[in-house]
């Protein structure tokens, strides 16, 4: 993968930028060896988060591959990872509004799941005889 970042330019960045996803390449091959392929897909709960892994671990080497020098890259990465002024009240409410988004996206396959199990569940029952636009004989 080293040649792989030789391959996108002549400087440092891309240099580190290959070796960073060739050391990832070989952890993940190595943990499919012990672990076998795709062991935290195998768990479901797990599988967003190998996602969640792989996603930020992309963004934080393009931080490497876009950058002139290490000087620019430390340079994002501490405004990246260090907050020092805190953040104010928008700020606030933004990060509260993101949030709240991302676990909407997150729950809405299981709610939607949930959701259509009591529809069912209420289909089945004598309660549900009214939710039907033509309901079965039963009612």
């Amino acid at each position: 993968m080293v040649l792989s970042g030789i391959w996108h330019g002549y400087g440092w960045n891309f240099l580190i930028w290959g070796a960073l996803h060739g050391t990832a390449l070989a952890l993940l091959n190595t943990g499919d060896r012990y672990f076998g392929r795709d062991a935290l897909c195998r768990l479901k709960y797990l599988a967003p988060l190998s996602w969640l892994i792989t996603f930020h671990f992309v963004c934080l080497t393009f931080v490497v591959f876009n950058t002139a020098n290490p000087d620019d890259a430390g340079a994002v990465f501490s405004a990246l990872f260090a907050n020092a002024g805190g953040w104010n009240a928008p700020q606030r409410a933004d990060m509260l509004l993101l949030a709240s988004f991302a676990s909407v996206m997150l729950l809405y396959p299981y709610l939607q799941r949930a959701f259509d199990g009591a529809v069912k569940g209420l289909e089945k029952s004598r309660c549900g005889c009214g939710l039907s636009p033509f309901p079965p004989s039963c009612c």
